[in-house]
Parts: structure tokens; C-alpha cells; sequence
């Protein structure tokens, strides 16, 4: 049973494996999956579960620098797990570790900044005009010589690195409909027109506090500062209106 102490270590063991290959294909974990291939179906009592994931988060935490945090939605519990980096970037580079391409995590950056800024929702025509510089365009439509920063194009397809974007959770995104309900095409002929919001990831590695440090790190303001302190009202201010 779980609440045994060895088929609770033996259990921690295998949900530390799942989290591991979770983390390299960087897709989200069901709970129903870590019934059926931790637990073996076996009815396991929620604080047996909390135990156990405990457990395998200590491992995770002391050896990887891992932790598996639950989704969570706005009114309940999504029943997803995520791998979450707990290293400071600086250190992971420093101990040689792996880390996610730049340019494409510029991009997941800047696509999350947008929408925080735009009241927390953003329409694909908008966005796209942003991410052209990091070589993302439509499906089908010429990229210009312009469009992407030099050494930096991805060459993605903007439907592509979306999808890409919500399968990992990061952005929800929904059709844009007229006042009749009929769903709205993308002026450029891309297909349906989507507004993009972030989720329950984003909100897991992207909390508002690091955000708003990360941006004044990028611009230079240094903490305390009375410039620091009205950007990050001026950031707060953009995603309420």
C-alpha cells in the first residue's frame, strides 16, 4: 500500500523517472497518467499522494534542480504536473547544464510580455507584427529580409510555434467572433483569427514579480530606483486595463 514506506519510496522512485521524461519533451504530466503508470491503478489517498510527491520532489530538487509543480486554473485544479527549473539561469549555465535554445525562449518571453501588457490577451494579427523579428511568420507567407533580426530567426511558422505554446500550456487560445458568433479570419488569410492569454504554465515560471525584474533588468533599472518603481506600476496599470 502507499502508506507503507517502501512502496512509497518505490513509488516517489518512479514518479521521479516520469517527471525526468516529462522534463525532456517538455510536455505535461496527467494525474490520471501517474495513476495508471506510478501507482499501477492502486487507490491512493490524496495525503498519501502529497507524500510521495514530496518525496519525489526532494530527489527532483537535490540532484536535479527540478521540481513538479500541479497547474492551476483560475476555479479549480487542472490534474496537471509541469517540470519546473528551480536553478537560476546564471548557475545552470555555470555548471554547464542544458538550457533552452535563446532565441526560441526570447521568443516564449516576449509572446508572454505582449500579452501581459495588452490586458492579458492579445489577438494574433498584433502579436505576429512583434514576432516577425524573431523569424516567425505565417504558414505560406514570405518572411521579408527585414522581418528577423540578424543571427536570430527561428524560421518557425507563427501556427506552429503557437501550438507549440499551448501544448505546453503556456497560452490559451480562443476563436475571435463577430457580434453574430461567427468566428473571425486572420486578415492575412492565416486561417482563424485567435486571442491569446496566458496559461497555467506561464503563470508557474512567468509569476507577475519575476516578469517585472526581468524587464527592468533588461533596461537597466536598478532596484529601489524611482524609474524602476513607475515602470513596474506603468507594467501593473497595462495588464488591468
Amino acid at each position: 500500500m502507499a502508506d507503507d514506506p517502501e512502496t512509497a519510496r518505490r513509488y516517489a522512485a518512479k514518479l521521479v523517472r516520469m517527471a525526468l521524461f516529462a522534463e525532456s519533451s517538455r510536455t505535461p504530466i496527467k494525474r490520471q497518467d501517474i495513476g495508471q503508470k506510478v501507482f499501477g491503478n492502486e487507490r491512493v489517498t490524496p495525503s498519501a499522494f502529497q507524500k510521495i510527491l514530496g518525496a519525489a520532489n526532494e530527489e527532483l530538487g537535490n540532484v536535479f534542480g527540478l521540481k513538479l509543480v500541479e497547474l492551476t486554473t483560475a476555479k479549480s485544479s487542472s490534474k496537471l504536473f509541469v517540470v519546473k527549473n528551480t536553478l537560476p539561469a546564471e548557475l545552470r549555465l555555470a555548471a554547464g547544464l542544458h538550457t533552452d535554445d535563446p532565441a526560441l525562449m526570447g521568443a516564449v518571453f516576449m509572446t508572454l510580455t505582449l500579452i501581459y501588457v495588452h490586458a492579458g490577451s492579445i489577438k494574433d494579427d498584433e502579436l505576429l507584427g512583434f514576432l516577425r523579428r524573431f523569424g516567425i511568420k505565417r504558414e505560406g507567407v514570405q518572411l521579408n529580409a527585414d522581418d528577423a533580426d540578424a543571427g536570430n530567426s527561428l524560421g518557425l511558422g507563427y501556427n506552429t510555434f503557437m501550438r507549440e505554446l499551448e501544448k505546453q500550456k503556456y497560452i490559451v487560445r480562443t476563436n475571435v467572433k463577430n457580434a453574430q458568433g461567427v468566428d473571425l479570419q486572420a486578415p492575412d488569410g492565416g486561417g482563424p483569427l485567435m486571442t491569446n492569454a496566458w496559461g497555467p504554465r506561464a503563470e508557474v515560471e512567468f509569476p507577475p514579480e519575476s516578469l517585472h525584474n526581468a524587464l527592468c533588468k533588461l533596461y537597466g533599472m536598478a532596484p529601489g530606483s524611482a524609474e524602476r518603481d513607475e515602470f513596474v506600476k506603468a507594467l501593473q496599470s497595462a495588464n488591468q486595463i
